[in-house]
């Protein structure tokens, strides 16, 4: 893969995997969430799965980048397993 598409895609992950913080710290009622009926939103469980289903969703972008990296891979695969 060519440094500019490593550096294209390592930002996207990043970014896509802090994306989730937006939900905490500002109001997004316009979002996605204004988008659902009112009678789901009432719902804690949906809440609860959609905030769950967010959180490790960006974790996993933030955490799994490194995954495509050729050097890890090679010299260190008991870390690219575990991150895995």
């Amino acid at each position: 893969m060519g440094l500019i598409l490593r550096v294209v895609f390592i930002f996207f992950a990043i970014t896509i995997g802090l994306y989730p913080l937006m939900y905490l710290l500002v109001d997004m009622g316009g979002g996605l969430l204004a988008s659902k009926p009112a009678d789901v939103l009432a719902r804690g469980i949906w809440h609860f799965t959609f905030f769950t289903h967010i959180s490790f969703g960006g974790i996993a972008l933030l955490l799994g980048w490194p995954q495509f990296q050729k050097r890890l891979r090679k010299k260190r695969p008991g870390l690219h397993r575990a991150l895995g």
